[in-house]
């Protein structure tokens, strides 16, 4: 026979006080813990921790372009086809949940946060582990950046399918090339973010013609807006964007079958600004078996 049991918290000052037992017991002999989870960014999540603690928690944001992550992860699996690895790599959906964490976070918490960038960590690798040291109020260690041992193994290739995902290198040196040549000029458009670490990042200007075609449509020039449409796919014929908001027009027109095959271009689209991804709860209908 089993037996379950199941608690339920009164209140949040109850769940507070069973999590601050917890970590009492676990942790009872250290003063500081380290914890690596990029949900730590996310607000509820810092305030929860605040009320257990007693105190806000200090989070340590290693940061890059998003661009040059998603390069960084090309660089690795090697796919035939970039294109579709963006689409589907349960990778890339896990960076843009930590990227949309991230900024939600440091919206709410900013004081909470340290951010470390790449391009200056392997600069001045002594320089920004100082600034931890500081954050952290902790007393400096010198570290030897030309002799790194890497003491944990992860087995990324049964949990990401990517051997070798986080192995360190015996030097902190920068050896990759830009984000751009690895994804080309339109896949590093599209990752190319706004970075609430870096509020001066200069933002590269874009020609908005799906942006035109919804204005001209929203005034009622539809036959204008298929035509500013039309433009975008000519310059991008697999933009499913422009794709997706051409099947309208088909619809309209009486093409459903044209136009239902033009909006399902829209599931391959999940942006990464967006704080939340559209999930489809249906199997695609691809027709009749014979």
């Amino acid at each position: 026979m089993s037996i379950i049991l199941r608690f339920v918290s009164a209140s949040k000052a109850e769940t507070y006080n069973l999590l601050r037992a917890v970590l009492n017991d676990k942790y009872k002999n250290e003063s500081v813990v380290v914890d690596k989870n990029r949900g730590w960014a996310r607000p509820g999540v810092i305030e929860t921790m605040a009320q257990v603690l007693g105190h806000q928690p200090k989070i340590i944001a290693t940061v890059r372009p998003v661009a040059d992550c998603v390069a960084s992860f090309v660089r690795l699996v090697k796919p035939d086809n970039v294109s579709e690895l963006v689409k589907t790599s349960p990778l890339i959906e896990h960076l843009k949940f930590s990227y949309q964490s991230l900024n939600a976070g440091f919206a709410a918490y900013p004081n909470c946060f340290l951010f470390v960038e790449y391009d200056k960590l392997v600069s001045n690798p002594a320089i920004e582990l100082q600034r931890i040291y500081d954050f952290l109020e902790l007393p400096t260690f010198t570290h030897a950046f030309d002799a790194i041992e890497s003491t944990v193994i992860e087995d990324d290739e049964a949990a990401w399918g990517i051997k070798d995902l986080h192995t360190i290198r015996p030097t902190v040196k920068k050896i990759a090339p830009p984000a751009i040549d690895v994804l080309g000029e339109k896949l590093h458009d599209y990752f190319d973010v706004p970075e609430c670490w870096n509020l001066n990042k200069p933002v590269k200007p874009r020609v908005k013609l799906l942006d035109d075609a919804l204005a001209l449509a929203l005034n009622g020039d539809f036959v204008n807006a298929e035509s500013v449409l039309d433009i975008a796919l000519q310059l991008d014929p697999n933009d499913n964007r422009a794709l997706f908001n051409k099947g309208w027009y088909e619809l309209a027109r009486g093409n459903l079958k044209k136009g239902m095959q033009l909006i399902a271009c829209g599931r391959h689209e999940k942006r990464v600004r967006e704080s939340t991804a559209v999930r489809y709860a249906y199997v695609v209908w691809t027709g009749f078996n014979r």
